[in-house]
């Protein structure tokens, strides 16, 4: 999935990069959360 930036102002390129860590942020934390549930005690 193409996404052109290359019309993007420096503004709006800020928000993306903001959009785009809190996303990975948030998809980190659910891996994790996962992970987490997955997790057996012996």
């Amino acid at each position: 999935m193409p996404i052109d930036i290359d019309g993007l102002s420096f503004e709006e390129l800020l928000e993306l990069n903001q959009r785009v860590v809190a996303r990975l942020k948030m998809l980190e934390s659910m891996q994790t959360h996962i992970e987490m549930m997955r997790f057996n005690p012996g």
